[in-house]
């Protein structure tokens, strides 16, 4: 009986792995699309046709998204959160508070409320706070 419930279980995991495994592919291409695209609307001179479909390309992989349950988080200015960031690197500055998120290097993603990729962050460490937090972050 636990064999059969642990085949089931497989079973039904064995879906939302797979897709998992896709997006998992797919975040840098989404990663190179949404730079470009934000790189375009700021700095490049558009014509009003090409920033319409900047704007409509984008608002198709946010419906996109939606719809497979992929949502993008964004770190920057936050607490630092060993659950959802992964430092990739630390600097100290006095200006801003402690353990705080300075700078994203890569956008989190949740899939279907569960952690995709953690963001890539800059963490201020001006203090003993972190230090704490970098420790229990090493471990994992």
């Amino acid at each position: 009986a636990s064999l059969r419930r642990m085949l089931a279980r497989a079973e039904q995991d064995l879906p939302q792995q797979t897709a998992r495994k896709l997006l998992e592919g797919l975040l840098p291409a989404l990663d190179h699309l949404t730079t470009v695209s934000e790189y375009l609307m700021l700095h490049e001179p558009l014509t009003e046709h090409g920033r319409q479909a900047v704007e409509m390309l984008n608002a198709e992989w946010r419906r996109a998204q939606q719809r497979i349950q992929l949502e993008p988080f964004d770190a920057l200015g936050v607490p630092f959160d060993p659950q959802r960031h992964e430092i990739i690197a630390r600097v100290a500055d006095p200006m801003h508070p402690d353990a705080t998120v300075l700078r994203q290097a890569a956008r989190g993603y949740l899939h279907a409320g569960r952690l995709l990729r953690s963001a890539q962050v800059v963490v201020n460490a001006t203090g003993a706070q972190l230090r704490t937090a970098y420790r229990d972050d090493d471990r994992t």
